[in-house]
């Protein structure tokens, strides 16, 4: 079995939503600066490779690149938290996007 680039980026968004929340109590600011610009740039690379091969449209990858962002621009805890765990523009089920879902997770 196999994952698609797209359903890879949902799943390493939530783990890294998961990790700053996990490092925030820790009260080490400088850790905790330099793992949300690792997360940044691992899932900008991770986004422009499902678009890259297809599997984001334009207005997928925009609407990633937007949340990516404002978890990039997080400062609270609270912050983290309230963000949804994929872009609310693409209201499908647990896994992928509207449009691979219905292709098998395959781009056309």
């Amino acid at each position: 079995m196999s994952i698609s680039p797209d359903r890879y980026l949902r799943a390493r968004y939530r783990a890294a939503k998961a990790g700053l929340l996990e490092i925030w109590p820790t009260g080490k600011k400088e850790r905790f600066q330099e793992t949300r610009d690792f997360y940044y740039h691992y899932l900008q690379g991770m986004r422009d490779m499902a678009f890259f091969l297809g599997y984001l449209d334009e207005e997928e990858n925009h609407s990633w690149m937007q949340l990516i962002l404002k978890l990039y621009y997080c400062t609270r805890p609270e912050e983290i938290e309230a963000l949804p765990d994929y872009p609310s523009e693409l209201s499908v089920g647990v896994l992928g996007t509207a449009k691979n879902d219905q292709m098998g997770g395959r781009p056309s």
